[in-house]
């Protein structure tokens, strides 16, 4: 399976525009009356978040989402600078499996015990596919979680002239944050396929809550069918290393 490409850009980049094609349908969902624009030093914050997480290198994530009708929970960890996701999925009351992916492939392995996947990764064992965020809520998450790094900060001046807005302030696991969504440019594009899976004509939104550092605490994703949310947290994980090149 091969490894994924670091990504760089303003904004999510380029792998998920099938993301897009698959989750998203025209306009936001409605932040309420107290979202307002950006002020600079927000922009200036938002703008670091993805530069943070490709400094932090490894960070680990944990999610569940339900894709066609059954439920996933993933904890995991992602290379930022390689692109790259290593860890367990688990339906609940069955056992988990070990879970790799690039932005071109996603793998599964033997079962795994209960805690952290394996390190260093299995060589052998593993079926694999291509990663298809267009037709699986699973894979998309998957592959935005792999886009939120970049080797540089987003371009400021830009993300000040989008319509990313300021929801509130909260706290994560006793951090506080700033809760902000993201540009409808991150998010919104016209379906191109006919016919796409299970959207039932939802919109679409992702939230980002960043400390005062610029770190990235909790993602929040705004899936098609229904608008379920897909919460993942991250957490710096700064002696994991994997490395996904050997797997067969």
């Amino acid at each position: 399976m091969s490894r994924g490409r670091r990504t760089r850009g303003v904004r999510i980049p380029a792998i998920v525009s099938a993301v897009i094609m698959f989750l998203l349908l025209g306009g936001c969902a409605g932040d309420g009356d107290d979202s307002r624009p950006l002020s600079t030093e927000e922009v200036e914050l938002l703008a670091l978040t993805r530069f943070r997480n490709f400094d932090a290198g490894v960070r680990e994530v944990t999610f569940a989402v339900t894709d066609s009708g059954t439920r996933y929970e993933v904890d995991a960890w992602v290379d930022f600078p390689a692109g790259a996701g290593y860890g367990t999925v688990a339906i609940p009351g069955e056992e988990s499996s070990t879970l790799a992916w690039t932005g071109q492939g996603v793998a599964t392995g033997a079962p795994s015990p209960p805690g952290a996947a394996p390190l260093p990764p299995p060589a052998d064992g593993w079926t694999s596919s291509s990663l298809a965020p267009e037709q699986s809520r699973l894979h998309a998450v998957l592959a935005v979680l792999i886009s939120l790094g970049s080797d540089r900060p987003d371009n400021p001046v830009l993300l000040a002239q989008t319509d990313a807005r300021w929801l509130r302030e909260d706290s994560v696991a006793g951090t506080d944050v700033t809760v902000f969504r993201g540009p409808s440019s991150d998010t919104v594009e016209t379906v191109a396929t006919a016919e796409p899976p299970d959207t039932d004509g939802a919109t679409a939104e992702v939230r980002y809550w960043v400390g005062a550092d610029s770190t990235l605490h909790r993602l929040e994703l705004a899936l098609g069918g229904g608008a379920e949310w897909a919460v993942v947290d991250l957490v710096d994980a700064p002696d994991v290393t994997f490395d996904l090149s050997q797997l067969n």
